[in-house]
């Protein structure tokens, strides 16, 4: 597979790396991080981001050294001598709405609780803002501060989770997402502010720095932040770049926008979902 490899290119056959980039066209990104799992047997931190374009349509594209692709993955072994520390986080906050899948067809989810999902979702979206629910209108645009939730672990007790935004209702009228659930999952209807998706990113980042082994010196570090809140707060990211570069003590990072992202959480899940941030850190030993 591509992992392995990257790994024969570098010349450190045998050895884990210490951090996995990945990028790859939308649609087969959890089997991925599966397969990295499976063949590394342990959980090495991954950050990653599927593929984005200028609009919705599809028009993915991704490259590497060797060529580019509209459909695949690109993939990128470290092994850095600098120390990496990392951080994985949703920042939005789980409403008392639930529900268990019941029918998902691929990245379409068809029914909650024997319910349209589209018919839940709506429900739960004009309980929570009061606005009404426009199927016509963009799914996308509406749900990014409304996505659903699936709890992933619980840190000190707290649970975290892991998004999967609504994009559309499709012709048979099944609310498609860009991440994949499974029948038996508890999802939850999730809430998120556009103040919140402003200053999470350092949060995240700060929160990278918290699980360094001692007092913060970053040489630099990646992030990915989601292109649909990108969009959401497109006129405000130099305050977004701002708050990044003042938790990153004004070292170097890049920051790519994707339309699904993959980290490693601090409970030891390797993870694809959506309108998430993942950062990873270089320090000084």
């Amino acid at each position: 597979m591509a992992l392995t490899q990257a790994i024969e290119e570098s010349g450190r056959c045998g050895e884990l790396p210490k951090l996995i980039a990945l990028h790859s066209t939308p649609g087969e990104e959890e089997a991925t991080l599966s397969a990295i799992r499976e063949e590394l047997g342990v959980s090495v931190p991954v950050i990653g981001g599927s593929a984005a374009a200028d609009t919705v349509g599809g028009n993915w594209a991704i490259f590497d050294h060797k060529g580019t692709t509209t459909s695949g993955i690109a993939i990128s072994v470290f092994y850095p001598s600098a120390r990496v520390s990392y951080s994985f986080h949703s920042g939005y906050a789980s409403t008392q709405k639930q529900a268990t899948v019941t029918d998902v067809r691929g990245r379409a989810l068809v029914s909650l609780n024997h319910q349209p999902a589209a018919d839940v979702y709506k429900h739960w979206y004009e309980s929570e803002t009061g606005l009404a629910f426009d199927p016509t209108d963009s799914l996308f645009s509406q749900s990014t501060l409304y996505p659903l939730g699936t709890q992933t672990g619980t840190i000190h007790g707290l649970p975290y989770y892991t998004l999967s935004h609504p994009t559309c209702i499709n012709e048979q009228g099944h609310m498609e997402l860009f991440s994949q659930l499974e029948v038996g999952q508890s999802v939850y209807f999730m809430s998120g502010t556009s103040e919140g998706l402003i200053s999470r990113a350092s949060r995240v980042v700060e929160s990278a720095n918290d699980h360094a082994l001692c007092q913060p010196e970053p040489l630099g570090g990646l992030a990915i932040y989601c292109a649909g809140c990108m969009l959401h707060v497109k006129d405000r990211l130099d305050q977004v770049a701002e708050n990044i570069n003042t938790a990153l003590y004004n070292a170097p990072f890049v920051c790519p926008f994707t339309f699904g992202e993959q980290g490693l959480f601090k409970g030891g899940e390797l993870s694809h979902g959506n309108l998430m941030i993942s950062a990873v850190l270089f320090h000084k030993d």
